[in-house]
């Protein structure tokens, strides 16, 4: 006997995730397993959240980044991960005294003004391979 199937997409439908959801449980499990990796030398995991202040805060710190991190490429791993009142950034540093040194996030106007400092985690990073 053959089955009918519902060839047809729902929204509403729980049981199989969108993409969008299956990128951010994917973000959500990366976030949980970098600071437990280890990561050769002066480099450090690094996850910091970002509160700018004002209507369109949000959106124009993440303008900045991308123009900074276009401008000063880093040379390691990073997520900026946007929720509605604020930004998760989490990068690999070569961390420099008790500083981070990337190039793409102290540039930043958003960074020196509006980062979460009491927030901060550092961990020893990540081996990817």
């Amino acid at each position: 006997m053959e089955r009918d199937h519902d060839n047809e997409f729902d929204d509403n439908d729980d049981t199989v995730q969108s993409p969008a959801q299956m990128y951010e449980d994917v973000i959500v499990e990366l976030g949980r397993e970098l600071p437990s990796k280890f990561v050769s030398g002066i480099h450090r995991y690094i996850s910091t959240i970002i509160v700018p202040s004002g209507v369109g805060g949000v959106q124009d710190c993440l303008r900045e980044m991308d123009r900074l991190i276009e401008r000063y490429p880093s040379n390691h791993f990073y997520i900026i991960a946007e929720h509605e009142e604020h930004i998760h950034v989490a990068h690999i540093c070569g961390y420099t005294g008790p500083t981070c040194r990337c190039s793409f996030l102290i540039r930043g106007t958003f960074w020196s003004l509006y980062r979460r400092r009491g927030l901060r985690r550092i961990s020893r990073g990540i081996d990817l391979g």
